[in-house]
């Protein structure tokens, strides 16, 4: 069996957690295809809770990051057969998956339950005398997992294979990219989305609607707003990564704020919960949430603008 440690944690999903904990095994850093993280998306359209409006963003460039910075490529196959996964593992290669976790066991919650969602985990070994795989699941348990061969071959939809293609950049060969990253985050007003939440917030906020029906851990505003969060804590990983080079040095302290500001994502997540279920959805509480939000979007604002002064001069 392969031995891989699991170096993921709750701010990732499940499949960041994975693809960090094999790149660390492959001796590789990971903490670049965070770069990605500091994003927000809002699809305003009738008929949606203000929940299900907002999102991290699809960060489609995490992995093309992993792969320019740290030479690590995931290759992406689609048609999953547990006979190709089992000789990857029997040559010494870790398989990350994805499947449906109503057939994966360990997940309680969602083993032969019923609108199971999608889940990813790490294929690690095969145990011929039980015909079970040998898995890692970040997001469960530091302890390794196994799954019948009839359960896998139910679950899994698709898998990522690992490669190394080229030796890790330098810390001074991603200055561009970083300052380049800043300017697009610029360009295309990302962080005006927050405005935009905020002016939803303010015209059609009803607390009981987007909480009612859901256990608080699976509410859309809930979820989305520890998404973002999590995309600031991740995002400042990648600049305290950036820092550890000279030039870099700078961002120490913007790494730090960024975690404050993922805080500050929390607390208002917190509230709105508090709000609902102390039934207190009064104008008040509407006016302190909408400053609240203000207040965010111009830290955000603030900090873009700083990091573009500070990057102004990489080459």
């Amino acid at each position: 069996m392969i031995t891989v440690i699991p170096c993921g944690d709750e701010k990732m999903t499940c499949l960041e957690a994975e693809v960090s904990s094999v790149v660390r095994w492959m001796k590789r850093s990971h903490e670049m295809m965070f770069l990605d993280s500091w994003g927000i998306e809002y699809e305003n359209m009738n008929g949606m809770r203000i929940g299900e409006k907002l999102s991290l963003g699809k960060r489609q460039k995490r992995f093309t990051y992993l792969e320019q910075f740290h030479g690590i490529k995931l290759t992406y196959i689609e048609s999953a057969s547990s006979d190709e996964i089992k000789e990857l593992v029997s040559n010494g290669s870790p398989v990350t998956v994805y499947g449906n976790m109503y057939w994966i066991p360990w997940e309680r919650p969602y083993y032969l339950q019923r609108n199971a969602p999608g889940h990813s985990f790490t294929v690690l070994g095969f145990v011929t005398q039980e015909n079970s795989f040998v898995c890692m699941d970040c997001n469960f348990s530091n302890s390794y997992q196994k799954i019948g061969r009839e359960d896998f071959d139910q679950c899994v939809q698709s898998y990522l294979k690992y490669s190394v293609v080229h030796e890790e950049m330098n810390n001074s060969d991603w200055t561009m990219d970083v300052a380049c990253h800043f300017q697009h985050l610029k360009e295309k007003c990302i962080l005006d989305r927050i405005d935009w939440f905020c002016e939803d917030i303010n015209d059609n906020l009803d607390l009981k609607n987007e909480f009612e029906g859901f256990e608080v851990t699976n509410c859309p505003i809930f979820v989305r707003l520890t998404k973002v969060a999590n995309g600031r804590f991740l995002f400042s990983r990648a600049l305290k990564f950036i820092s550890g080079n000279e030039q870099g040095r700078i961002l120490v302290a913007y790494a730090s704020m960024f975690n404050e500001l993922a805080n500050a994502w929390l607390i208002l997540r917190g509230n709105l919960y508090r709000s609902y279920r102390d039934k207190t959805h009064t104008d008040i509480v509407k006016r302190t949430t909408i400053e609240k939000i203000k207040s965010i979007s111009q830290f955000e604002k603030r900090l873009l603008e700083r990091l573009l002064i500070e990057t102004s001069h990489w080459k």
